[in-house]
């Protein structure tokens, strides 16, 4: 059972975690769900793990935790940033202004515990709830070291959101209660990337330079 348990962690840590931040922190982060994009000094390693895991064979034939390499624990290490809005709560609902029932403009966010190290920050809004796929919301990077960035302003470069569109979208579930994700992320050198960039784009360029993260979760359910 210990096999089993440290298996599907290691599992899990694949299928969550797509960048690699540098630092040694004890705390871990999951960057995307959606199409993992493995950043690891073994990567065979973690996708036979994932294979056999979902092999369905039995967990007496698992490979022995000896066979685990050590890096494998450490590549979603990064420094936690303190990220809050003076407009909601975390786990709370978003007032209509900053959704597509009101004016749909960019909510405040307030970050601290920034490296000192940072260059720059990097934002992703999305929506995990959506039916089919996680909807991204709004991209930005090269955001200039701050730790306020203000309702409705462009600190940065905007990418393409799943609206299609280079600007902020705010929420607008069909149906129910959605949660939305305010992630942002410290980065230790400014990023190349053109005016057509996605989130997964976003993501590969990323990569190797994540030194800080933390989020703000905000809830919306869509007035009838």
């Amino acid at each position: 059972m210990e096999n089993k348990k440290l298996i599907k962690t290691m599992r899990k840590a694949a299928k969550n975690s797509t960048l690699t931040p540098k630092n040694n922190s004890d705390t871990k982060m999951p960057i995307s769900t959606d199409e993992p994009i493995i950043q690891h000094e073994d990567p065979d390693f973690i996708e036979g793990v994932d294979s056999f895991t979902s092999s369905g064979e039995d967990q007496n034939d698992w490979p022995d935790q000896s066979d685990l390499s050590e890096s494998a624990y450490y590549s979603v290490h990064y420094k936690e940033l303190k990220i809050t809005s003076p407009a909601f709560e975390h786990n709370q609902s978003i007032p209509s202004k900053y959704t597509c029932d009101g004016k749909n403009l960019s909510p405040p966010l307030e970050i601290e515990n920034i490296p000192d190290e940072a260059k720059c920050l990097a934002l992703i809004v999305d929506d995990p709830d959506a039916p089919i796929a996680t909807w991204v919301h709004w991209l930005v990077w090269n955001i200039p070291l701050t730790h306020h960035i203000k309702e409705n302003v462009i600190h940065g470069v905007e990418g393409v959101n799943d609206f299609e569109k280079r600007n902020y979208g705010g929420p607008c579930p069909p149906s129910g209660t959605h949660r939305y994700f305010f992630k942002v992320y410290a980065l230790d050198e400014l990023l190349n990337l053109g005016p057509t960039t996605r989130k997964t784009d976003l993501e590969k360029a990323m990569s190797g330079h994540i030194i800080g993260f933390g989020e703000l979760i905000g809830t919306y359910k869509k007035n009838k």
